[in-house]
């Protein structure tokens, strides 16, 4: 009888318990969200204020609606002026206000971030919904404290955002290159990466008046094809003692004695022999440097061996672009494959003519407003 009445007590004190939660959570509304975005209240200087009444005549229709100036000042302006869109990307489509991004941000992303700020706003979310199969559109139902509505729907847009994705530009071969060619990759209005034989000083400029700059040495190592192909003096062999290895790669660090690491050069057969790769990482791993595997090899170590040193490895392939429409088409493949995983690599081989190409083609992209951040191969990999 007892326990009866000590179970029956403890639901009702339960129950009790229950009840003020949901009382407080009406009287007091849910807790922020601290990782919430925190866009600040837009203050239209009077060009920006023309642009957005132009573009949204109906935000601004009536100054006297309370419900409207809360959504307008609150919610949407602070959202899209924040995410830094421009008034004609925010239109009226029927019942809902439509905004569209560009390409960069996932539409997954943008919902979270909805979702997050819209409390802060004033608003809760009601019902969320993705639109079609492309995961490039959602809607959202939002009701502010007097049970108000109003329908959103985030779209990503067929133009992508410049610098929403990040690329770095390799270049190598530059022992052949004349002076003024090394002087006019110095000069290119982006962050580079060159990479120079041990015998030359690289030529770079002051970083402080412009763009980041790495510098790679030359590595040569064995090919498969060796003797018949010599990779030549100072070149890393597959039977080097571990001193041997490392006193090669001290020498080769003695002209370009900042560098970010190196790049290989031939080395098809030393690149997939277990020994000396674990020699070459170590080293690379205890200083902090960077190795570039340009040897095209399937049955690379790189990778597998830079996990278990330690080592920043990087694998790519290096393209000898013989014109400007092939470096035109090459870049435009190049960063529709970054966009979608967020970074990428390209390397070219330098060749003559090739420096005013680059530029020209960078520079047409950079009128397009499509182009990545451009950043060092150090950039892109330590700096994630």
């Amino acid at each position: 009888m007892k326990s009866g009445r000590r179970v029956v007590l403890l639901l009702l004190f339960v129950g009790l318990l229950i009840g003020a939660g949901v009382l407080s959570a009406r009287l007091f509304g849910g807790a922020h969200d601290p990782a919430a975005p925190e866009y600040p209240r837009v203050e239209l200087d009077s060009l920006q204020s023309v642009a957005w009444r132009k573009a949204n005549a109906w935000l601004f229709r009536d100054s006297l609606d309370t419900a409207l100036v809360n959504y307008r000042e609150r919610f949407l302006l602070p959202f899209a002026v924040g995410n830094g869109l421009e008034p004609r990307a925010v239109r009226k489509r029927g019942d809902f206000t439509e905004l569209t991004f560009a390409r960069g941000k996932p539409v997954h992303a943008l919902a979270y971030e909805l979702e997050r700020f819209a409390p802060r706003a004033g608003y809760a979310v009601v019902e969320g919904r993705e639109v079609g199969n492309l995961a490039d559109k959602v809607e959202y139902l939002l009701e502010d404290a007097a049970g108000r509505r109003v329908a959103v729907r985030l779209v990503i847009g067929a133009e992508v955002a410049a610098g929403s994705y990040r690329m770095a530009l390799v270049i190598t071969e530059l022992g052949r290159a004349s002076e003024a060619e090394r002087k006019a990759w110095a000069a290119l209005p982006i962050a580079l990466t060159v990479v120079y034989p041990d015998t030359v000083r690289a030529f770079i400029h002051d970083e402080e008046s412009g763009p980041s700059r790495d510098v790679l040495v030359e590595l040569p190592m064995e090919p498969s094809n060796y003797p018949v192909l010599k990779p030549g003096p100072r070149a890393l062999f597959i039977d080097d003692s571990r001193e041997e290895t490392e006193r090669i790669l001290r020498g080769r660090l003695d002209v370009n004695e900042d560098a970010a690491g190196f790049a290989s050069k031939f080395g098809d057969r030393a690149i997939e022999n277990p020994g000396l790769m674990d020699q070459v990482l170590s080293f690379i791993a205890a200083r902090d440097l960077i190795f570039l595997d340009l040897t095209g090899s399937p049955r690379t170590l790189t990778s597998q061996v830079a996990l278990a040193t330690g080592a920043t490895g990087i694998v790519a392939v290096a393209l000898e672009a013989g014109s400007e429409k092939i470096v035109s088409e090459e870049l435009e493949r190049r960063a529709k494959a970054a966009q979608r995983s967020g970074e990428g690599i390209w390397v070219l081989r330098h060749t003559p003519g090739l420096p005013a190409a680059v530029a020209k083609v960078l520079k047409a992209q950079e009128a397009a407003g499509t182009g990545p951040l451009w950043v060092t191969l150090r950039q892109l990999r330590r700096e994630n």
